[in-house]
C-alpha cells in the first residue's frame, strides 16, 4: 500500500487481488468514506477487492460477482500486530489452491482470530488448529458503511474526565461511529456507563461495549467457511 495498487498491478501474475484494511482503502481510492471508496473498488487491473475492518468483519468486492462478506469471530486479544501477514498468508494459500474467495476469506479471517489471541512471535503448529475451532461458530458482519451514516451520543457515567471522553469518542471514531453532530442530526445514544470501573482501562472498556452493542443493534450474522463450501460457494 506504500506504493499503492497501480504500482502493484505492474507485478505479472494470473489473478490480482487488493487486499487492504478500510484506511488503507479510503487512501487508494482517494475518497472521503469507505462508502464511497467501494464504488472505484476493485481497482484497475484487478479481480477483486478484500477489504478488513477489524471487529466489524471483512467485505469483498468482485468485479464479476459483485459484493460479499464475512464476518468478524468474537475473540480475546492479546495483540494484533502481524494478523494481517497472517491473513494475507491464508487467504493467498486457499486462492493458490483452487478455492473461492469467499470461504478463503473466512479462513483467513479465523486465522487472524486465532493469532491475535496468542502472544507468540510467529505462528505456531497448533495454529490451523485453532483457527478451524473458531471458523466453526458463526462470526458477525456490520457494515461500515451503515454506521458512518449515523451520528452517535456517548452516554458515560457523571463526573468522567473529560479527556478520557474525548478518547472514547476518537476510538468510536476510528470504527465509523462519528460522535460530532449538529442540532439537525438523527443521533442513537450509545450507553457505555459503568466502563470506568476500578482495575480497568475505561476508554478500551466503553469501545469495547459499544462494539458489542454495535454487533446486536447493526450486526448479521455470517455462515462459517465450511458452510460455503458445503453449498458449493
Amino acid at each position: 500500500m506504500i506504493v499503492g495498487a497501480a504500482m502493484a498491478a505492474t507485478i505479472p501474475a494470473s489473478r490480482r487481488i487488493l487486499i487492504a484494511n478500510v484506511f488503507e482503502a479510503v487512501a487508494e481510492t482517494k475518497q472521503g468514506s469507505i462508502a464511497q471508496a467501494v464504488r472505484h473498488l476493485p481497482p484497475e487491473g484487478y479481480a477483486a477487492a478484500v477489504l478488513k475492518d477489524g471487529p466489524w468483519g471483512v467485505l469483498i468486492i468482485d468485479a464479476e460477482r459483485g459484493e460479499d462478506s464475512f464476518g468478524a469471530h468474537e475473540v480475546p486479544v492479546c495483540g494484533t500486530i502481524g494478523s494481517g501477514d497472517v491473513f494475507a498468508g491464508v487467504l493467498a494459500a486457499h486462492v493458490a489452491a483452487g478455492n473461492d474467495l469467499v470461504p478463503a476469506t473466512g479462513a483467513a479471517a479465523a486465522a487472524a482470530a486465532a493469532w491475535i489471541t496468542s502472544s507468540e512471535d510467529q505462528p505456531g503448529e497448533d495454529l490451523p488448529a485453532r483457527a478451524s475451532a473458531i471458523a466453526a461458530a458463526p462470526a458477525v458482519w456490520v457494515d461500515r458503511r451503515r454506521l458512518e451514516a449515523l451520528r452517535f451520543a456517548v452516554e458515560t457515567d457523571p463526573g468522567l474526565d473529560p479527556g478520557v471522553r474525548e478518547r472514547i469518542g476518537r476510538g468510536l471514531r476510528y470504527l465509523g461511529m462519528e460522535t460530532v453532530h449538529t442540532a439537525n442530526d438523527a443521533v442513537q445514544p450509545i450507553d457505555v456507563r459503568g466502563s470506568g470501573n476500578e482495575g480497568t482501562d475505561p476508554v478500551a472498556a466503553a469501545v469495547t461495549k459499544a462494539i458489542v452493542w454495535a454487533r446486536e443493534a447493526y450486526g448479521s450474522t455470517r455462515p462459517s467457511p465450511h458452510d460455503h463450501q458445503q453449498r458449493g460457494g
